[in-house]
């Protein structure tokens, strides 16, 4: 399900669900064309009670934005148990 604001909800998540990759892909309503971000997501499945060291899982090397603009740099980490992120 894709969310307002453009987010990938996956629910109920499977191990098949780690076999599936995920793009975001959005179309130009003024010229038709269609984009695709360049390399696709993947969904680590982990048992319940698992430990996992904490992974970022959203890097952003460059941001543009207009000046007086605002700008979201998203820091999305994963791990058991959940990282804090500073």
């Amino acid at each position: 399900m894709v969310g307002s604001t453009g987010d990938l909800l996956v629910t109920s998540v499977t191990r098949e669900d780690a076999f599936t990759s995920f793009n975001c892909r959005v179309r130009d309503q003024l010229g038709g064309r269609e984009l695709s971000s360049r390399s696709p997501a993947k969904i680590t499945v982990h048992e319940p009670g698992e430990v996992s060291r904490p992974v970022i899982q959203e890097k952003r090397r460059s941001v543009t934005v207009s000046e007086g603009g605002t700008v979201v740099l998203p820091c999305v980490a994963a791990g058991t148990p959940t990282p804090t992120v500073r």
